[in-house]
């Protein structure tokens, strides 16, 4: 018996027949229709789907972080089913988020973009289709090796296993058609193609013996088994080949199930198809939902560039242009400190999993922020703590500012499930956590605050406060992680760009600006790059109207990534 404890909300505005059919469709699950007016504000914070916890107040945002709960949740309550084996090695299938993996941004932003398109499309009418580059990507990822955990291990046992069955004669088995005429058959190969086995490298033309398999066999080494793609992420089912069916069901509905034209040009997924269609388990699948059918991506990422560490160039075009780095100070000036020993334990970043020599400079690094956010904040306010970890920063702004709203947003299901267990040890009543990438996040708040972000993030972050006209709190890190997507450009700002810094110039810059250890030849010019690519944050904001302070946390020591910035808007 499989228990679900789930209630499925689906945003329509269709007729009450349509409604009623689908009813029956999907009959079996606890589905209710609700108009996108009547969602909760918690729920219409962020991009659907979404799966909310009242109880806990947690909110999940993104296909790929809704779909892997829902499957962690169904594991738990029925585990005979093995659920979770659907997460793959470690729980790992789809747990990066988009920005940071190449292989997440596919499954669950660029191929449903892709297919959707060609769906809106109408292809049913077009003679001749422009294949997305998605598709050809995916077409190009199983095409390669898989990556598999502990794959030589593996590799060893399906030798082992197959040569003592065929060095044991006696258990080989032939297949024999006696009904196969064999001077009837040589003659039609003979005539298919006249081409000889001799162009090939296949120099014997008689059938090989037992003996000779047994003797080819035995010269077989590890490195001579290759895996092949039986599902998208190796050899077994996972939650990327759920989401990846869907949408190539739709592409070929919109085609209408003329499989011939994938099978030209997409073999590999068109393979894939077909073996994921011969599952018992996906058949039943569809039926209960209605669906007919009618008979370098492994490690593809953004793309990154080298460490160059010549920016004298980069250097010279800023002085050309006259760019200044403008310094400010703390709101709080020098004071920026906090007694921990007002706060409860388990508001101390002890608490969260922090290594006992690095406890004094986390202090000191929160401590920074959240005496800037405790100055800028006023009653009533929400604030949003992204990226937000084990919830070290947010935890401390929920206890300090009772009567304002934080929420949390973190992608990594650990960092959530630490966070959420100090926030019930502190009982605080004014904390939602939101687990989903921060660009899914779509609420209106009044404060954002990050404290190392990664590269792009920290301008994510920041593109968020500028469309909520929001003040931002942000320690930017790991300025050599910076890479355009498919929202952030760069230069930021006009100022930059007017120069004619190239993307890749600024890239350089990023690069340079990560050498900031302390004691190194470089840490000066890491500094003072690191300053630059600051001074473009900041140089965006002012042209969207804000009033923004650069500085340094205090003391510089607790970080070598110490910049802050401040903003407000005029």
């Amino acid at each position: 018996c499989i228990i679900i404890i789930l209630k499925l909300f689906l945003i329509t505005s269709i007729s009450e027949k349509y409604v009623f059919q689908s009813s029956n469709i999907l009959k079996g699950l606890n589905i209710e229709y609700i108009k996108e007016s009547c969602l909760p504000c918690l729920v219409k914070n962020c991009i659907l789907p979404v799966s909310l916890d009242e109880e806990t107040c947690m909110i999940r945002s993104g296909l790929c972080g809704t779909v892997r709960h829902l499957i962690q949740s169904s594991h738990h309550n029925n585990p005979g089913e093995n659920f979770i084996d659907l997460l793959g090695f470690r729980s790992g299938s789809l747990r990066m988020c988009a920005e940071v993996s190449g292989w997440t941004k596919l499954c669950e932003v660029d191929l449903p973009d892709a297919i959707l398109n060609l769906v809106e499309m109408d292809i049913k009418e077009e003679n001749e289709i422009a294949i997305p580059v998605d598709l050809l990507k995916l077409e190009m990822h199983f095409s390669k090796p898989p990556k598999i955990h502990n794959d030589h291990k593996i590799k060893k046992r399906i030798l082992v296993e197959n040569r003592d069955e065929i060095l044991n004669s006696e258990s080989v088995k032939i297949d024999v058609n006696d009904s196969v005429d064999t001077d009837e058959l040589s003659r039609s190969i003979s005539d298919s193609d006249s081409t000889t086995g001799d162009n090939y490298g296949c120099v014997k033309s008689e059938p090989y013996t037992i003996e000779e398999i047994i003797s080819a066999f035995k010269t077989i080494a590890i490195l001579d088994v290759e895996f092949v793609h039986v599902y998208s992420e190796g050899l077994e089912m996972t939650v990327a080949d759920l989401i990846l069916f869907v949408y190539c069901y739709l592409l070929m509905k919109s085609l209408n199930f003329k499989m011939d034209a994938l099978k030209e040009h997409l073999p590999n997924i068109s393979t894939w198809l077909d073996h994921m269609l011969s599952l018992p388990r996906i058949k039943e699948s569809c039926q209960q939902c209605g669906l007919s059918w009618n008979p370098r991506l492994a490690g593809i990422n953004n793309v990154t560039f080298k460490i160059l560490s010549d920016t004298v160039p980069v250097d010279e075009n800023m002085e050309l242009h006259n760019i200044d780095i403008k310094l400010g100070k703390h709101p709080c000036n020098e004071d920026v400190g906090i007694n921990w020993n007002d706060l409860p334990l388990s508001a101390h970043p002890q608490e969260g999993a922090v290594p006992q020599k690095r406890i004094e400079r986390k202090c000191q690094q929160l401590e920074n922020l959240v005496t800037a956010v405790v100055k800028l904040a006023k009653p009533g306010n929400i604030i949003v703590d992204f990226c937000s970890g084990g919830g070290h920063l947010g935890i401390v702004i929920a206890y300090l500012l009772p009567h304002c709203k934080i929420y949390l947003i973190e992608n990594k299901e650990e960092s959530i499930d630490r966070a959420r267990t100090r926030i019930e040890s502190l009982q605080l009543r004014n904390v939602v956590i939101y687990q989903c990438n921060l660009d899914y996040f779509h609420g209106n708040f009044d404060i954002g605050v990050c404290l190392h972000a990664c590269g792009v993030a920290t301008d994510m972050v920041l593109q968020q406060c500028l469309d909520n006209n929001a003040s931002f709190v942000i320690c930017p890190c790991c300025y050599g992680s910076i890479v355009k997507t498919h929202r952030i450009y760069y230069p930021r700002s006009k100022l930059f760009t007017n120069t004619g810094m190239t993307y890749k110039d600024f890239v350089t810059l990023g690069h340079a600006a990560d050498q900031t250890e302390f004691n190194i030849a470089l840490a000066d010019q890491g500094v003072y790059c690191a300053n630059l690519v600051d001074t473009d944050r900041a140089e965006l904001a002012r042209e969207n109207h804000y009033s923004v302070s650069l500085c340094t946390l205090q003391p510089k020591s607790c970080t070598p990534k110490n910049n802050l910035l401040i903003g407000v808007p005029c």
